[in-house]
């Protein structure tokens, strides 16, 4: 193998290495970051969905949701989605939010982790639970 080839192979890795970085995180939750990309998308149809990483029936809803922007409605650009992945319960872990998170790549879905349920406990103090 000549070494130009060795290099431009070492090249393809080194770029799609950093690629799948770039594709594998998951956002932590800045509440004010979140409330303010919510309000700018005041001119499309909004959905917000807090789905727990250990709740089988949270993550089946999630994924009803991812489908219905991916298959039911792929290029429809009013629609903007927020999904922030939670811990219920105490349980569940920011791995399994990342594994959840990277079944969508959808550009219009933003995704969060809330290690601390914060967006939970807002939600519980507005719905009055």
């Amino acid at each position: 193998m000549s070494n130009y080839l060795i290099k431009l192979v070492l090249v393809f890795m080194i770029i799609k290495t950093s690629e799948l970085k770039a594709q594998n995180t998951l956002q932590k939750i800045n509440v004010e970051e979140l409330k303010q990309s919510f309000n700018n998308s005041q001119d499309k149809v909004r959905i917000i969905t807090i789905p727990g990483v250990g709740c089988g029936a949270c993550i089946a809803g999630q994924k009803f949701i991812t489908d219905l922007f991916q298959y039911g409605h792929p290029d429809n650009q009013n629609l903007s989605g927020f999904v922030v992945w939670t811990r219920v319960t105490g349980v569940g872990k920011y791995e399994q939010a990342l594994d959840e998170s990277n079944k969508s790549k959808d550009n219009r879905i933003r995704q969060y982790w809330d290690e601390d349920m914060a967006i939970g406990q807002l939600f519980k103090k507005t719905l009055n639970f």
